[in-house]
């Protein structure tokens, strides 16, 4: 039996380095991992703060020379908490890294608490250690300008609210319950598989009664109607603006889903990037175990994010944070298989089981470091990208709106706190040509884009004003009879 004072410093231990592991990195410009993601949320974040202080009309940067930004995206509430706090501290990318790293202890306080509840200490150590070491990609989320951490956060709320009402039934809990997984339904309406876990601890609880527990049907309600009343909203500002994220151009691809290259991908990420080598097969283990036991919150959870892997085929084979959304079950998952996976499957005992536990925690906290600090680091930024927009700020006036050919991350624009277009491969001289009419004065284009591929009416007459790496910017002349 381990003692409660030593629980007690182990949990502080491992929620205090978790938190520093993040935090470290602080100060990173956003120009790492995913930097056109983390970009478009840290512009929303400060357009809050400087146009329009209310979570319902999140802007962006790349609209052009349009008054109003406002866009089609999930419901912002990650931007708006940062906003909130530099309403007091002033705007700074450093607020919403720590913001995120500060929201993994409250996560990982909360898995804590739902496997101490649900298994025993032991469990809940082991999935406290590895939630906070063991977990490549989450590791790195949790710094990000990006929604992961709340929706994590968010998520393990849910499961903790469910628990606690079917422990001791009261209104608080249901409250928490509803307007977490309401919140989760509005920012990224996919994570409602968090449903299926849900919908697990009241079968086991409850068994057949379960279907007359009004707390379920009222978060389904309740989220739901959220959720329509949200993105109803989002899809009326892409009608106004006509700026939009996309909300259902990454969904059911059959071609996609029964392809072996899908599945093969998803498999590689969630071994190598998400879960790791160790949780990829202790999570395995896990759901051995559960399957046996019939858990079922483990077993419908397992079972949801394979129908989301499914449901979301485009986003998931374009970006790896959308597996992400298998943390919170795989988390309990991977504590399952090693502890009781390795006393029923490996019957260890004794000596042998801590000598094992303790080497796959040593060995899945050595593979995130391993994959951190690998080669294309998600840590890596071109410092390239850092000189150009020291460059363009000396250079450009506070009205300059810029105009990016065959660079779709808004990360430069986000640096340089400018107004412009972002154009990727599909780029046309036509489209530059309405961008330059409509009031483009900086061009900044890759040196693979020859100037000669562009009208020579528009084609930049002077040097470039600022050059790094493989990009360089030139002022344009004012387009004919404007002022």
């Amino acid at each position: 039996m381990i003692k409660d004072s030593a629980v007690r410093l182990a949990v502080l231990w491992i929620l205090l380095f978790g938190f520093f592991a993040r935090a470290q990195t602080y100060k990173t410009p956003l120009f790492d991992h995913h930097s056109w993601r983390q970009a478009d949320t840290a512009q929303i974040a400060r357009n809050f703060l400087r146009e329009r202080f209310n979570p319902a009309f999140p802007q962006i940067d790349q609209r052009g020379a349009q008054a109003d930004g406002s866009v089609e995206t999930g419901f912002e509430l990650y931007a708006f908490l940062v906003a909130s706090i530099a309403q007091v501290a002033g705007f700074h990318v450093q607020i919403g890294r720590l913001l995120n790293s500060l929201l993994f202890i409250g996560s990982a306080f909360l898995v804590f608490r739902f496997l101490a509840a649900r298994y025993d200490v032991t469990v809940a150590l082991i999935g406290l250690f590895v939630y906070a070491f063991g977990l490549p990609l989450s590791l790195f989320l949790d710094r990000a300008f990006m929604n992961e951490g709340l929706l994590m956060f968010l998520s393990f709320s849910c499961f903790g609210a469910a628990q606690s009402y079917l422990a001791r039934p009261r209104w608080l809990p249901v409250a928490i319950l509803v307007v977490s997984s309401a919140l989760i339904g509005m920012i990224k309406f996919p994570y409602l598989i968090v449903w299926a876990p849900i919908a697990g601890l009241f079968w086991e609880a409850e068994k057949p009664r379960a279907s007359r527990c009004w707390p379920l049907y009222l978060m389904a309600l309740v989220d739901l109607a959220a959720a329509a009343l949200w993105y109803s909203h989002a899809h009326w500002l892409a009608q106004t603006t006509g700026l939009s994220f996309g909300l259902v151009d990454k969904v059911f691809d059959p071609a996609l889903v029964f392809s072996w290259g899908f599945a093969s991908a998803m498999a590689g990420r969630l071994f190598k990037e998400v879960l790791g080598p160790v949780g990829f097969l202790a999570a395995a283990a896990g759901l051995i175990v559960c399957l046996r036991r019939r858990r079922w919150p483990e077993i419908l959870g397992a079972a949801a994010f394979c129908a989301y892997l499914g449901l979301v085929a485009g986003g998931n084979a374009e970006h790896d944070y959308y597996q992400v959304a298998i943390v919170p079950i795989g988390v309990v998952l991977i504590a399952v298989g090693l502890s009781d996976g390795l006393r029923e499957l490996a019957g260890l005992t004794g000596r042998r089981y801590v000598s094992a536990v303790t080497v796959a925690l040593a060995l899945a906290a050595l593979s995130t470091f391993v994959r951190s600090v690998s080669a294309h680091s998600w840590y890596e930024y071109d410092p390239d990208r850092v000189e150009l927009c020291r460059q363009l700020r000396g250079e450009l006036a506070p009205t300059d709106l810029l105009l990016f050919v065959d660079y779709p991350n808004p990360d430069l624009l986000f640096c340089v706190d400018r107004r412009g277009w972002v154009t990727d491969e599909n780029w046309t001289a036509s489209i530059l040509s309405d961008a330059w009419q409509e009031g483009a004065r900086v061009l900044v284009l890759r040196d693979s884009t020859p100037l000669t591929s562009i009208d020579e009416e528009m084609r930049p007459r002077h040097a470039p004003i600022a050059r790094a790496g493989d990009l360089a910017a030139y002022r344009l002349e004012p387009f004919p009879g404007s002022r």
